[in-house]
């Protein structure tokens, strides 16, 4: 579960369902609204901040770190 935060009001805004315990996050150098988290159980997700939705989740076979989701986020945004 992500839960996104207004940082005006310091109250919870959404919360979005994604698989596993989320340890990385990354915003999209490209796209503000493009987020990518990263899970324990090496799945990282895709969230689109204006549709409040996981567009897509891959699970990887070795360790999601936070060095590794910029990666996927660039390769994903060029993908769409």
């Amino acid at each position: 579960m992500s839960r996104i935060y207004d940082t005006r009001s310091g109250k919870s805004a959404t919360q979005i369902s994604t698989p596993g315990k989320n340890l990385y996050l990354a915003w999209s150098p490209h796209d503000p609204n493009l987020m990518a988290t990263g899970a324990e159980n090496n799945t990282v997700s895709f969230i689109d901040l204006r549709r409040n939705k996981v567009l897509k989740s891959v699970k990887n076979n070795q360790l999601v770190s936070c060095f590794l989701v910029p990666v996927y986020i660039a390769c994903f945004h060029c993908q769409e």
